[in-house]
C-alpha cells in the first residue's frame, strides 16, 4: 500500500542503455493501458505526455552525436525521459495486475481516471501495485466505489500506516447491515486474555485515527454503540461465514470511515491468527448462537 512518490535516480552510466529501450516500452505500455483502462489511454494530457516523451527520445538520439552540446545537458535530458518511461512503467504495471485479477474495460468516471492516473504513475513499491490494480478493478465493477478523496489518503500513507491498517483490517469482520455490506473493527477489548496477540496497540488506532480511517473512541470517555441484527444473518472474517441469531452486538467501538470502508474493501479482513475464535467467543458472549460455515 505504501506510496513511494520519489523521483528516481538511474546510474548516469546506465542511462544510455534505458533510453534504448523507452520508445518500445512505451508502444506496449500504452497498448496495455489502451487495452484495459482506455480512460487513462485516451486523455488529453497522457497523449501530450506521449508525444513529448517521444519527442524527448529523438532529441536524445539526435544530440548524442553533436560533439558541441554539453555532457551535462544530455545528461538531464536522459533522466527526464526515463523519469516519464518510468511513470509509464509503473501504470503499466499496475494494467497489467488488474488485467490479472480480471479487470474489465468497463468505461469510468474521466476525472476519476485522471486521479487514478497520476496517483499510480508514482508507485514503485511491488505490494502497492497490486493495491492500485485492485482499486482499479473494484471501481471497473462498480464505478463510485472508491473516491477521489480515498485515492489522495492511498497516495499519502506511509509504510507504517499502511501496516497498521492491514493489521486493523486483520482484526476486523464483515456484515451486511440495512441491505448494506460494512466491515467492522473488534478491538474495543485488547487487554482482554483471549484477544488476539499479534501486538495491536491503542497508538495504532489513534495513529489511523489521525489520517481520517477510522473514528476511534478515546479509552477516558468510551461512549460504547449497539450493532442491532434484526434477524438471522451471516457475518464474514479470514473467508468463512458465521451465521447469527437475531441480537445485539454491544461494542465500544471503533469505525471505519467511509475512505477507510473503501480501502478495507481491499485488505483481508479477520485473518488475524485466532480472531475468529475470538469472534464466536464475544457472539456468544453477548447472547447469539452462532453456527460454523
Amino acid at each position: 500500500m505504501t506510496m513511494d512518490g520519489a523521483m528516481d535516480s538511474p546510474n548516469p552510466n546506465e542511462i544510455a542503455d534505458i533510453v534504448d529501450k523507452v520508445g518500445s516500452g512505451l508502444d506496449k505500455g500504452s497498448s496495455a493501458i489502451d487495452r484495459i483502462f482506455p480512460e487513462i489511454a485516451t486523455r488529453s494530457h497522457g497523449r501530450a505526455e506521449d508525444k513529448n516523451t517521444k519527442r524527448i527520445i529523438k532529441a536524445i538520439k539526435r544530440i548524442d552525436a553533436d560533439p558541441d552540446l554539453d555532457d551535462s545537458m544530455k545528461q538531464l535530458l536522459k533522466i527526464d525521459a526515463v523519469s516519464r518511461y518510468n511513470r509509464y512503467a509503473r501504470v503499466e504495471d499496475i494494467v497489467g495486475i488488474a488485467e490479472s485479477i480480471g479487470a474489465t474495460n468497463q468505461p469510468v468516471d474521466k476525472e476519476w481516471s485522471e486521479y487514478f492516473y497520476d496517483y499510480a504513475s508514482k508507485v514503485s513499491d511491488e505490494e502497492a501495485k497490486v493495491l492500485w490494480a485492485n482499486i482499479l478493478k473494484g471501481e471497473k465493477d462498480k464505478p463510485g466505489s472508491f473516491s477521489k478523496r480515498t485515492l489522495a489518503c492511498l497516495s499519502a500513507m506511509s509504510k507504517q500506516e499502511a501496516n497498521a491498517f492491514r493489521r486493523l483490517c486483520s482484526l476486523s469482520f464483515g456484515i451486511s447491515l440495512d441491505n448494506k455490506y460494512i466491515n467492522i473493527p473488534l478491538v474495543d477489548d485488547l487487554a482482554n486474555e483471549s484477544f488476539p496477540k499479534i501486538g495491536f496497540a491503542q497508538s495504532e488506532l489513534n495513529l489511523l485515527d489521525s489520517i481520517g480511517l477510522v473514528r476511534a473512541q478515546n479509552q477516558s470517555f468510551r461512549t460504547g454503540s449497539t450493532i442491532v441484527v434484526g434477524k438471522e444473518s451471516y457475518v464474514k472474517a479470514n473467508n468463512r461465514y458465521l451465521k447469527i441469531s437475531s441480537g445485539e452486538f454491544h461494542l465500544d467501538l471503533s469505525e471505519f470511515t467511509q475512505i477507510g470502508q473503501e480501502l478495507s474493501s481491499i485488505c483481508e479482513i479477520g485473518t488475524a491468527l485466532g480472531f475468529v475464535e475470538y469472534l464466536v467467543g464475544r457472539l456468544h458472549r453477548d447472547g447469539f448462537s452462532v453456527v460454523l460455515g
